[in-house]
């Protein structure tokens, strides 16, 4: 995680990636560097800065503090005291809104009418802001202190938000992190009601995901966390509990179900758009110690691999997080302590290989993307084509260890994060068809 730097509030930085559709209908991913207190804005064509862009006092408490509004006109970014909002045509700050205390976590519900703030009170809150006066229109106050990261179902009912610590789990954290039960608070978002929180969740969280369908929630973990076996694991997979669910319009409580072992110390969490895939950033953790982006099969929640970022000698560790709307591409925040400029890692999610290195600012730890105006206006993204179907690890053959994983796949046997290439389509299954492009590349090779 970030260590050094600007050193206020949890000493946490922050940077956002957002993918805006400007005049030009470009997309663009915006970077927070903390440090610096400026946005950088990335042209995704490119891979290259084309702005640099001055917010005022970026919070430095929260991981992912930045929100994009539906039709991916505004960007919103968490400051010390309040949000600034940032115009996408202009990428230019359009307004701040103050009256906030160490603002964090952020999102827009699904309307964008309403802009929820997380605050580093002591117990956490969240504020709602309305998105068109930018009023701040009420405060829930939450159960536990350390509030750091939100995210929002996807019919915009509740909000999911980590408390990293009050002064009992703090301590306990501190004498043994393996064991520590922190807490992510549950808020229905109509009402402004807490609901029941899931507890036991894990020790120092940070980044939360929610799935497509709303039915998981995912949550890392900085310090590693003990199951019952024994394992430890950096994230954690809360679920409904099984056969209570009372029918709509009550809520259904969670649970951990799942906690997956094998990543390393977790930082930030995305979801990949068709659930098959769960992807982690945190610390320097592929097998040479190097930073990476761990790759987690949703169905089974079984770590699949990592990919090679940076390696150890940089002293980089991957932080911040965002897939582009068609999961095809992530991209990863690379922060380090050494007083030079930070990257953004581009990760081609097919091949599971590094496209390419960013250079932004000082201190990224957030990132989000901006819808271009096709998917403003309610079209789906198109999925990234696949070059060779079947093939999973991108060497230009199909193999039959190859075939027999979509096979498998097909079956139900294992998830298509398991290769993506042999979900021609990205629909998250493969079919009949799907199998036959395979063997069909396995006995005349791949296209050019």
């Amino acid at each position: 995680m970030v260590e050094d730097g600007k050193r206020r509030g949890a000493g946490l930085f922050l940077v956002a990636v957002c993918w805006a559709a400007t005049a030009a209908a470009a997309p663009f991913v915006y970077v927070t560097d903390a440090i610096d207190d400026t946005v950088s804005v990335i042209d995704t064509a490119t891979d290259t800065v084309t702005a640099t862009v001055p917010v005022g006092d970026i919070s430095g408490v929260a991981i992912d503090p930045l929100a994009v509004s539906p039709d991916g006109r505004r960007v919103y970014v968490a400051l010390v005291d309040g949000i600034a909002v940032l115009d996408t045509s202009t990428q230019t700050v359009r307004t701040t809104v103050s009256g906030l205390y160490l603002s964090g976590g952020i999102a827009v519900d699904p309307s964008g009418s309403r802009i929820y703030v997380v605050n580093a009170t002591d117990p956490g809150s969240v504020s709602t802001i309305d998105a068109t006066s930018y009023a701040v229109a009420g405060t829930v106050q939450l159960t536990d202190r350390g509030s750091l990261a939100m995210a929002i179902s996807p019919d915009g009912s509740r909000a999911y938000v980590t408390n990293t610590f009050d002064d009992i789990e703090q301590h306990h954290c501190r004498s043994s992190p393996l064991t520590c039960p922190l807490t992510v608070d549950v808020v229905e978002l109509q009402t402004g009601r807490l609901l029941p929180r899931v507890d036991d969740v894990g020790a120092f969280l940070m980044g939360i995901a929610v799935n497509s369908s709303g039915t998981r929630v995912y949550v890392a973990q900085y310090n590693l966390r003990v199951d019952g076996s024994g394992i430890t694991s950096g994230m954690a997979v809360i679920e409904p509990y099984p056969g209570i669910c009372p029918p709509p319009p009550f809520f259904c409580p969670s649970r951990v179900a799942a906690r997956v072992p094998g990543i390393g110390p977790g930082v930030d969490v995305a979801v990949h758009p068709t659930d098959a895939c769960v992807y982690v950033t945190g610390g320097q953790s592929d097998a040479t110690g190097g930073a990476a982006l761990k790759v987690v099969d949703a169905g089974s929640n079984r770590f699949i691999r990592g990919i090679p970022l940076a390696p150890r000698s940089s002293g980089e560790r991957s932080y911040a997080l965002a897939l582009n709307p068609a999961g095809s591409r992530a991209y990863v925040s690379l922060v380090r302590a050494d007083g030079k400029p930070s990257r953004v890692a581009i990760v081609d999610t097919i091949a599971n290989t590094l496209e390419a290195y960013v250079t932004v600012g000082h201190g990224p730890n957030g990132i989000r993307f901006v819808p271009d105006p096709q998917e403003a206006a309610g079209s789906a993204a198109a999925a990234a084509p696949v070059r060779c179907p079947g093939d999973c690890d991108s060497n230009g053959s199909v193999t039959v260890d190859e075939l027999v994983q979509g096979v498998n796949i097909a079956l139900g046997g294992a998830g298509s994060c398991t290769c993506a290439a042999s979900d021609a389509n990205g629909d998250g299954t493969v079919t009949v068809d799907e199998l036959v492009t395979a063997i069909n590349n396995a006995l005349n090779a791949c296209p050019p």
